[in-house]
């Protein structure tokens, strides 16, 4: 590593970053995969990591005890087992979840301007959402049961006796974990494995996850991995893809001088306080549970284009109503493509859509109005994007409307609150700009900050005026490639619009669907229908939006562009 990045990394430690000094040093270990793992092993084993500090780093992250491990209580048929391990391992542990936190995930040292500070800030933390439960399967629970979408605040516990059950943090990193098992969520970035097994999931926007355990701590260096932990609090680590750093913890509470680095196919096991570290080849078979089978092709429509895409929902598949007909869950349809779920929710009774079997040509559709929406878990998004919707306006007030946003919750703003909301805002959306009952189809992306009192908001924008009206329906595609610095809108497959932009939009959010993020009155809600979303992880070619356009266009009986 070079001396200036070094004396970057020592500023970091130091607590002297600048806001500029930051953005380069999360550029410069960005850039270089070898100079992240080394950044990670030193946030891992940095010195200064002892009883002091740990209480001078709680205090500075103002964690709660729980979090810090203090006054835990263990389930009954492990306390006596795992009451000899020091109170000072779990203090470690989470204290180094919060020094990893700082740099990466949107945190910020005492006295450093705020980093697109979000509007729904939590000043409790023992209030603040860090996770949510994702799909279960089978679920006997030990404590009190979790229904799917759950929200998880630092210290929430998943105690299963059987069954799976997916935990999503607010960063994308996804952690199953299967009965009988005890976990518990310490930070945004970090988790404690008490008993039992558990599969993670890491993408890049969660670099550094940690994974406690009674004896040792696992740090993500981007990878998927699986932990056990036994009744004695053994702990077992197998890795599946990429690498991680395994940090075992002796009986008094310090660590090795050294972590043990595993990559792809290994496996380390050590005990609490044990003398011996025992390396093997790692397991896969043993976590078979974490992978769900995708569906077959006779349980899903017939989409021309699957590479890449993450999000693909269907109102005739898999959408699960309340009593009164309204959409509690849109589940992501799971293909070899789409491996992971993203399922659109909605808690609230009174916020829930409705799915209406005959709306669009006859065919069924989600109806949203009256302030309605769901929200997707974090889903990762790229600087290549392509969204695609099969839409019906049913309402021509409000004159703004938003058919789907990638801000949020927790929103992001320009403003008082706000600072700089970058990476862009992406959406779909519909404006009557004459007001004359006529909407432009929009792709937008959103940029602003707010520096010494002034307020500045950049906007690209490409859109088909005067194309919408009530009850028309359409196949509306918005492609986004940074790499190319291209936005452009297809309607039923035709291109309307292209045009120059050059702004980052990757980020790991929650997807909206709906209505806008920000504004609390009628502006910006959707009043209408969707047949159907998908979200790319690229920018597809001409030839495949026109070829998607063209499946959604005969699927729902369009004819025209």
């Amino acid at each position: 590593m070079d001396r200036d990045s070094e004396n970057l990394i020592a500023n970091y430690f130091a607590g002297e970053l600048t806001t500029a000094e930051r953005a380069e040093l999360e550029a410069t270990l960005a850039g270089d995969p070898q100079r992240m793992a080394d950044f990670a092993e030193k946030l891992l084993l940095h010195k200064d990591l002892g009883t002091d500090a740990v209480q001078d780093v709680l205090s500075a992250a103002a964690l709660p005890p729980a979090a810090a491990g203090a006054n835990v209580v263990f389930p009954a048929n492990t306390r006596s087992r795992l009451s000899r391990i020091p109170h000072s391992v779990w203090a470690i542990a989470a204290s180094v979840a919060v020094v990893a936190a700082w740099l990466f995930f949107g945190g910020d040292r005492p006295g450093d301007p705020p980093q697109a500070t979000q509007v729904e800030v939590r000043h409790d933390p023992e209030k603040r959402v860090v996770a949510f439960l994702g799909r279960t399967a089978d679920c006997v629970w030990e404590g009190a049961p979790l229904g799917e979408g759950t929200q998880l605040t630092v210290g929430s516990r998943l105690q299963l006796a059987s069954g799976v059950a997916e935990v999503i943090f607010n960063n994308g990193a996804r952690l199953k974990a299967l009965g009988p098992c005890d976990v518990y969520m310490d930070d945004a970035q970090a988790c404690s494995v008490r008993l039992g097994s558990a599969s993670v999931y890491v993408p890049q926007s969660a670099f550094g996850f940690k994974v406690v355990m009674p004896s040792g701590i696992v740090v993500d260096l981007g990878t998927e991995f699986g932990v056990t932990v036994d009744d004695a609090g053994s702990s077992e680590v197998h890795v599946f893809k990429g690498e991680v750093a395994f940090q075992p913890i002796t009986e008094r509470g310090d660590h090795f001088e050294k972590a043990i680095r595993l990559t792809a196919d290994q496996a380390a096991q050590y005990s609490i306080g044990g003398t011996t570290l025992q390396e093997f080849e790692a397991n896969e078979a043993r976590f078979s549970w974490r992978n769900r089978e995708p569906l077959a092709d006779d349980e899903v429509p017939g989409l021309p284009v699957r590479k890449d895409v993450v999000l693909w929902l269907a109102a005739d598949r898999f959408v699960d109503v309340d009593e009164r007909g309204r959409v509690a869950r849109w589940s992501d349809l799971q293909i070899s493509d789409n491996p992971s779920a993203e399922d659109a929710l909605q808690l609230n009774p009174d916020d829930r859509p409705l799915l209406v079997d005959k709306a669009i040509n006859g065919r069924p559709a989600v109806r949203f109005g009256n302030g309605s929406f769901l929200l997707t878990p974090p889903l990762a998004t790229t600087n290549e994007q392509t969204a695609v919707v099969m839409l019906a306006l049913r309402q021509t007030a409000p004159d703004f409307q938003t058919v789907l946003n990638y801000n949020g919750p927790p929103k992001r703003v320009v403003g008082p609150l706000g600072g700089m909301v970058s990476p862009s805002v992406f959406e779909i959306c519909l404006r009557d700009r004459n007001h004359d009952q006529r909407f432009a189809v929009c792709g937008e992306l959103f940029t602003g900050y707010q520096e010494g009192g002034k307020t500045e908001v950049i906007k690209s924008m490409v859109e088909d005026f005067d194309r919408l009206q009530k009850n028309k329906a359409l196949a509306v595609a918005v492609r986004y490639s940074l790499q190319d610095q291209r936005m452009s809108l297809f309607i039923n497959g035709e291109e309307r619009q292209s045009k120059h932009a050059s702004r980052r939009i990757a980020i790991t959010s929650r997807k909206l669907l709906g209505r806008h993020p920000i504004f609390e009155t009628e502006n910006g809600i959707f009043y209408g229908d969707l047949g159907e979303v998908l979200i790319y992880n690229r920018a597809l070619s001409d030839d495949e939006v026109i070829k998607t356009s063209k499946y959604l266009t005969n699927r729902f009986g369009l004819t025209g562009p």
